[in-house]
């Protein structure tokens, strides 16, 4: 068993090296040095403070969190902690959504029109579901081996479970905090499950407005409203997505993708492909990792 001193090295070395995950691996009682500093956190995640206090220093605000409550990271903002009291203790876990975004699709959506309402890029509240989180906290500290057979996909796995458990706890507080968008939140995850489904075959308002019973024009000024992009915004991520999962992933030829993905013809998915990444897909397919990650960067919600 690490002792503390082995866990916060562990954890500082990871967050120095934008590790895909950041875990305490159990309770800290003191914060690593990089955290204390201005540190861009582009990570989905929590800290759960158990204990003590902190100040949370963000571009535009200062936030106290308290013993007993949890902050929630769900978009990319620049922080600083600082310890506020003389005990203290608290979980942490950071993790990337790159690696599993094919599987969850548009579901951090949940959270992040959650974080549209917070504008420092952070959401603190009481902590619910304590036990439920720090489990995957110490599942996740448990795939340390990195000899043992299938431990990366266990991860994924474990790491999709846990983005969803968020999601949910984000989407019961967000239809309780805003009553009066319930029903516009609720059509609008609708929207977001049919478009995972139907994203291959269907690319027009007006298909998703039938399907929804809505008229095409409230549905697109709704879906602008509640999000910030448009429908078409929604559907092309979903397609560039799957393409880039595709390309990276598997050994089918820019053709197959186009003829795949019900383009017309390889040009046209070419065009595509390019107008919203930035670069052709036989480029991107040859790109070393981060360079995929900075083309691959959609505006977030």
């Amino acid at each position: 068993m690490k002792t503390e001193d082995e866990r916060i090295l562990q954890l500082e070395t990871a967050l120095n090296a934008h590790a895909t995950v950041c875990c305490s691996g159990g309770n800290l009682s003191r914060l690593p040095d990089i955290l204390t500093t201005p540190y861009d956190v582009n990570y989905v995640g929590f800290l759960i403070l158990k204990q003590g206090s902190l100040c949370a220093t963000l571009p535009e605000t200062t936030i106290l969190v308290k013993g007993g409550e949890t902050i929630y990271f769900s978009q990319r903002t620049t922080l600083r902690l600082q310890q506020t009291s003389q005990r203290l203790k608290y979980v942490l876990l950071l993790f990337k959504s790159d690696t599993i975004r094919e599987i969850i699709g548009n579901s951090l959506l949940k959270m992040r029109l959650h974080s549209r309402h917070h504008a420092e890029g952070l959401t603190v509240r009481t902590t619910e579901q304590r036990d439920q989180l720090e489990n995957f906290v110490r599942l996740l500290d448990t795939l340390d081996d990195e000899n043992a057979d299938f431990v990366e996909e266990e991860r994924r796995l474990l790491l999709m479970t846990l983005t969803y458990r968020m999601c949910n706890i984000f989407s019961r507080n967000r239809k309780d905090e805003y009553p009066q968008q319930g029903r516009r939140l609720e059509i609008f995850e609708r929207l977001l499950t049919l478009i995972e489904k139907q994203f291959m075959h269907h690319r027009d308002v007006a298909f998703y407005a039938s399907e929804l019973c809505l008229s095409p024009k409230y549905l697109s000024t709704m879906t602008k409203e509640i999000c910030g992009y448009s429908l078409h915004h929604l559907i092309f991520r979903a397609i560039i997505r799957r393409s880039i999962f595709l390309l990276t992933t598997t050994s089918m030829t820019v053709q197959e993708i186009s003829d795949a993905m019900h383009f017309p013809n390889a040009s046209a998915f070419g065009t595509f492909f390019k107008k919203q990444t930035g670069v052709s897909p036989k480029n991107y397919h040859h790109l070393p990792s981060e360079e995929r990650s900075r083309h691959a960067d959609f505006p977030e919600f």
